[in-house]
């Protein structure tokens, strides 16, 4: 069972995870690692060199990823107690 404090940690970690996973800094390094520079992930920003414009593989990547972690957070230990 689930208690507040416990629904506001989760609350707290899943912000951060969305933040961490859509930030367009990310986007540019997973392209860089996953997609290989191929533009499947992530297309380079007009605003900064060090800054993407997510594609839709991208954010459905991101996505799945952001499905993984929230479900690896639930199992946790002590989300149980």
């Amino acid at each position: 069972m689930l208690t507040k404090s416990n629904q506001w940690f989760i609350s707290a970690i899943l912000a951060a995870g969305c933040l961490i996973l859509y930030n367009p800094i990310t986007f540019m390094a997973t392209e860089k690692t996953i997609g290989m520079g191929k533009g499947w992930i992530a297309k380079p920003s007009s605003g900064s060199r060090f800054m993407a414009d997510g594609t839709l593989h991208g954010y459905v990547l991101h996505t799945i990823v952001f499905f993984f972690v929230a479900y690896a957070i639930l199992n946790l230990p002590i989300m149980c107690t």
